[in-house]
């Protein structure tokens, strides 16, 4: 097994206004981004999940890089290709098994190296990160 990993970019969307984002979305899609991490604190879940969906349906990549921050329902409901989980969040390993194959699943440690308890230890379509998104899965492209 190779320990070579490869650096992976994740743009974690500002609180601006939709216009805005999809606008910045779109440009970092094209840029070569690997990752969209949809962040919407304190916004009423309908919205959150009306953002998604539009994040998702900008192109056949946005459905493949477009991650929803915190909030899993919204993330299966748009289609989105996954979802970041909070350091205290769902157990990964748990998420997992209600997802589909290629979902991925990404969590914030906040610590140097991730934890075996956040179940994230070497399984396939996960990934720990320092509070910010890293590659979350190992998908041929």
């Amino acid at each position: 097994m190779s320990l070579r990993r490869r650096l992976s970019t994740c743009m974690i969307t500002a609180d601006v206004d939709e216009t805005s984002l999809v606008l910045q979305v779109r440009r970092a899609l094209a840029a070569g981004v690997d990752f969209v991490q949809l962040r919407r604190r304190n916004r009423p879940v309908r919205e959150v999940e009306a953002l998604a969906t539009r994040l998702v349906a900008l192109s056949p990549l946005a459905r493949e890089r477009v991650l929803v921050n915190d909030r899993l329902d919204v993330a299966l409901s748009s289609g989105a290709a996954g979802v970041h989980l909070p350091a205290d969040g769902l157990p990964v390993a748990d998420v997992k098994r209600v997802v589909p194959e290629r979902f991925v699943v990404s969590r914030s440690t906040h610590t140097r190296c991730c934890p075996s308890s956040t179940g994230c230890h070497g399984r396939s379509g996960t990934a720990c990160s320092r509070a910010a998104c890293t590659r979350a899965r190992s998908i041929r492209r």
